[in-house]
């Protein structure tokens, strides 16, 4: 069996207990460093997921009926590598396991409602955000190194778009967390941990 498990937002506090038994239980586990720096304590048969898709496939397919686990950021269903996985070996084989997405840290840590949100991720693509706002009262956005929120920003004002507020959470549930709350004028002058987390906030009702 392959577990694709989400690790939450970064810190172990925030890693379901299911979660640490399905990685201690695990015969490999595959991960980004970052993730395998996180949960060294309860494994020791490890391979660091760096861009390698083609390798971590070979392994999946060669392994498939040993317990492997794909430790993944956030959540596991939320823009992971799920599908990925899925597309290299059967699906009957596949399971996840949930996590807490970033997204639902900064939505909590701020008190907003995730009623009337949209979510979407600009890890590896890009969107035509502008088109949602007036739509949804909240918009979460899982950005990178190309989307920054100084990005995002400019469109928006390209668009001609201008009341929102911008909430951006870098290294969310870290000792070195921040949180700031920006309008998009200042988002669209503002330097940004490579990959973090926005929320626009749009002044209506909902």
């Amino acid at each position: 069996m392959i577990e694709v498990v989400g690790l939450g937002p970064g810190h172990e506090d925030y890693i379901l207990p299911i979660a640490i038994k399905k990685i201690q239980d695990a015969d490999l586990v595959i991960g980004a460093r970052r993730n395998l720096d996180t949960i060294a304590s309860w494994t020791k048969t490890t391979l660091v997921y760096d861009g390698n898709l083609d390798e971590i496939a070979n392994i999946l397919k060669d392994r498939f009926g040993e317990k492997i686990v794909v430790a993944v950021s956030g959540d596991a269903a939320f823009y992971s590598l799920l599908n990925f996985v899925k597309r290299h070996v059967p699906a009957e084989g596949v399971a996840s396991v949930p996590g807490i997405s970033s997204l639902q840290y900064l939505y909590n840590r701020l008190g907003l409602s995730y009623a009337n949100s949209y979510w979407i991720s600009c890890h590896g693509r890009s969107g035509d955000i502008g088109q949602h706002i007036g739509r949804y009262k909240t918009i979460g956005i899982l950005t990178d190194r190309k989307m920054t929120p100084a990005v995002i920003a400019r469109q928006l004002i390209e668009d001609g778009i201008s009341n929102l507020k911008c909430h951006i959470g870098e290294h969310l549930s870290y000792d070195d967390e921040k949180v700031s709350t920006l309008s998009l004028n200042e988002t669209s002058q503002y330097s940004a941990d490579p990959l973090c987390v926005v929320i626009l906030e749009h002044e209506m009702e909902v």
